[in-house]
């Protein structure tokens, strides 16, 4: 019996070592973004890999607070002017949010979270036409057609992510999606994110 109750102890103290958080997190990998752009003057959206890095310090157990550092770049399929030939249009955003963090589940060696980030979102739409028909759109004001300069503008994300050890403080992020929210020009747009990488807790 006395056996029996040394191993059931060191069972539990072994699930408490894994359920160890620390106070601060670190995280970075790969994203991909689901831009909506119909809102700015295009047909269709763009989709465009990226990265994303985040930094959390908790609290507590379950709160904390996050900074998070994201970029996403792809091709636009559609513009709204008609031109022949059809030019090439890139779209660059860059997000920097900050925000609360939640640790809802924590398990033996994995946990589930979420968050709700604030900040502000900068995206850049980039026309490029073909050199040998530049003559005949010399005369276009791409301004007035909808190409602006870059723009800054309040941007928010709620989202959740699943995390699993796989080593002392080091974990995967296995999947981190989220509803990115902009507001560029009079509209508001709604992007949706996926993310998975590599954290360290500290």
């Amino acid at each position: 019996m006395r056996g029996c109750a040394r191993r059931s102890a060191d069972v539990f103290a072994q699930r408490g070592a894994g359920q160890e958080q620390g106070r601060g997190e670190a995280f970075g990998g790969f994203s991909y973004l689901w831009a909506d752009t119909g809102d700015p003057g295009f047909e269709d959206g763009a989709n465009g890999p990226g990265f994303l890095g985040e930094i959390a310090v908790f609290a507590n157990d379950w709160f904390g607070v996050g900074a998070e550092v994201g970029l996403n770049a792809g091709d636009v399929d559609v513009p709204v002017i008609q031109v022949f030939p059809t030019p090439d249009v890139d779209f660059t955003q860059w997000t920097f949010l900050v925000g609360p963090r939640f640790r809802l589940v924590t398990g033996d060696r994995s946990r589930f979270g979420a968050q709700a980030m604030v900040g502000l979102a900068r995206a850049d739409i980039d026309v490029e036409f073909d050199p040998a028909v530049l003559p005949i759109i010399d005369e276009i004001d791409l301004t007035v057609a909808g190409f602006d300069d870059p723009e800054t503008a309040f941007g928010a994300s709620f989202g959740v992510h699943f995390d699993l050890d796989v080593g002392e403080r080091l974990v995967w992020r296995v999947v981190q999606p989220d509803l990115l929210i902009t507001t560029y020009g009079d509209d508001t747009q709604t992007h949706v994110r996926v993310a998975s990488g590599l954290g360290v807790i500290f």
